[in-house]
């Protein structure tokens, strides 16, 4: 009998808050105050809000939420999976493009309905003419009203939506939107079955313990805050912490103060969060923090340097972290997020990283993948160890299509493999990203990647971020590059003269490293170009950008 995943995730989410310990099982942290629910709350709350989407929303497929990670949107979350609504997370609008990317997302999957908070109604109030929503709700509202009803049976209630929705169709829990960072966001179909997948290789390889506990200040409608966090204490029951993004951003340094205090054992983020982390702990280091329970220290969603997190061990080697507890990962939205990474558990001597590539290898501890190979796209044939090629990826937390589109795929030993885009080899027990194919660069015979030109303008260049800069050919034809670089403050706050140097350094450096020779250096402020939702630069537009002459130097 074929089994039925969507009611394997509702009821194991179901049992874990109706059946576990009724102690504070989700803290939402703020610098002044710390709120809890504990589960049988949660559950109440999430029941009732199954019951409003069914009365208010009968024909509604899909939901768009705008929220920050906080109480609400687990309950959300929650019931949306109780009503068998389909919910679309979308970062919260900051400028009149996100308005656009907005619009296309709700024209694309024909959406009626918002559910976000106070803060965020009003945007949508006010644009509403753009977007053509029937409604808008918030937790300040009519959902607040219907919430504060008691529930005095739960399991007779959730019986009771089950009846409901027994012949509704549901197909995707989420449909999440890829960031954009080299092509047009497209809308990843997320299953009950993927998201049950990617857990168990998560539970697999992190080692999900019911006595620990996550923490996690990662936006939510990015797969990395999602999937690595949020589902996962759905589905295992350990206590969760969340915090803003905002919250990380004003204070990082307060992540590590709560990793300490909380006691966390799995909390991560992308690699500029541990950059920012290193910075402070390097002016700073006589802070009174405790991080030998973070046994999971997780960094991905980006190019992730070994020597940035060897100098991010280096700084928290006298706080107690242990340095094989921090480690990279591999993942994306298609496969649910998690690919290849976890800690060493054993403290063994090996080494992450190799000297054909900057980046920190993604440690697996089996003897052989089957989820994952190299391929050569020239001589159409897998590749042996050590030798560089295309990352292809199957397995069930694969999804199988976008909203639009096919994935990707090539068909390879009566297996469907989907393309990644991304280059890299294997090299013993560790995965190395070299970089995206879009990102390669070809100059006299020779493939350079610009993640690597760039990562050696960071080290040589305090001034420099690596996730703030691009590099790309003139044209086809040609063996010369622009090099386009956002400083980490405003250019006002620079002496002319030092940014006539730096640039005249900058090229300097390229020769003679790489042998490159520059055709055009743009040295923009701060905030200046334009970037994804996860905070990565729209490689895309910043090229059509320049090809427009529209991006100058200021």
């Amino acid at each position: 009998m074929k089994k039925n995943y969507y009611n394997i995730l509702k009821y194991k989410i179901f049992k874990n808050l109706f059946n576990l310990d009724n102690s504070p099982c989700l803290y939402f942290l703020t610098k002044k105050d710390e709120q809890s629910i504990n589960r049988k709350n949660l559950n109440k709350l999430s029941l009732n809000l199954a019951s409003h989407f069914i009365d208010k929303f009968p024909k509604d497929k899909y939901i768009l939420v705008c929220m920050d990670p906080s109480i609400e949107f687990v309950v959300t979350l929650i019931g949306s999976i109780y009503s068998k609504i389909t919910i679309v997370p979308i970062p919260v609008p900051r400028s009149k493009t996100e308005i656009t990317r907005i619009k296309n997302i709700i024209n694309e999957l024909n959406i009626k309905t918002v559910i976000t908070t106070p803060k965020y109604k009003k945007y949508f109030v006010d644009n509403n003419s753009l977007l053509n929503l029937d409604s808008i709700f918030s937790f300040d509202d009519e959902l607040i009203t219907d919430i504060k009803d008691n529930i005095i049976n739960q399991e007779n209630v959730f019986y009771e939506l089950e009846k409901k929705t027994l012949n509704k169709e549901y197909k995707e829990v989420v449909v999440q939107y890829t960031s954009g960072t080299t092509n047009i966001p497209k809308g990843v179909k997320i299953t009950s079955f993927n998201i049950l997948k990617n857990y168990e290789e998560l539970d697999k390889k992190w080692r999900f313990d019911t006595n620990k506990n996550f923490l996690t200040w990662l936006p939510i409608f990015h797969d990395m805050g999602l999937f690595s966090i949020i589902y996962c204490f759905l589905i295992s029951g350990m206590k969760t912490y969340l915090m803003t993004p905002q919250e990380f951003i004003k204070n990082p340094i307060n992540w590590l103060k709560l990793i300490s205090e909380k006691k966390i054992y799995i909390s991560g983020g992308p690699p500029f969060a541990y950059e920012m982390c290193t910075k402070i702990l390097n002016e700073n280091n006589n802070f009174d923090f405790d991080l030998s329970n973070w046994k999971l220290a997780f960094c991905g969603a980006d190019y992730v340097s070994h020597q940035l997190l060897e100098e991010f061990r280096t700084s928290t080697n006298k706080y107690k972290l242990n340095k094989n507890s921090v480690f990279a990962t591999y993942g994306m939205a298609e496969a649910t997020l998690f690919i290849l990474g976890e800690p060493f558990w054993e403290n063994i001597a090996f080494d992450k990283k190799n000297i054909r590539t900057f980046s920190e290898g993604c440690y697996f501890s089996e003897k052989s993948l089957t989820n994952l190979l190299i391929y050569n796209n020239s001589s159409k044939k897998i590749v042996k160890e050590k030798e560089e090629g295309e990352i292809l990826i199957c397995g069930d937390n694969l999804t199988k299509e976008y909203i639009s589109q096919k994935l990707d795929t090539i068909h390879i030993n009566g297996k469907e493999w989907f393309k990644t885009g991304d280059i890299g080899f294997i090299d013993k027990n560790c995965l190395f990203i070299s970089g995206r194919i879009k990102n390669l660069i070809k100059i006299y015979g020779r493939n350079l990647f610009s993640n690597d030109i760039i990562n050696v303008l960071a080290n040589e260049f305090k001034d420099i971020h690596f996730s703030k800069s691009l590099i790309f050919k003139a044209n086809e034809l040609s063996n010369s590059i622009v090099v386009i670089i956002e400083l980490n403050k405003k250019i006002s706050s620079y002496e002319k003269d030092f940014l006539i140097s730096l640039k005249e350094n900058i090229k300097n450096v390229l020769f003679k490293e790489f042998g490159l020779s520059v055709e055009n250096l743009i040295i923009v402020s701060r905030g200046s170009l334009p970037k994804t939702t996860s905070g990565k630069l729209q490689q895309i537009r910043i090229k059509e950008l320049y090809k427009k002459g529209l991006l100058t130097n200021e």
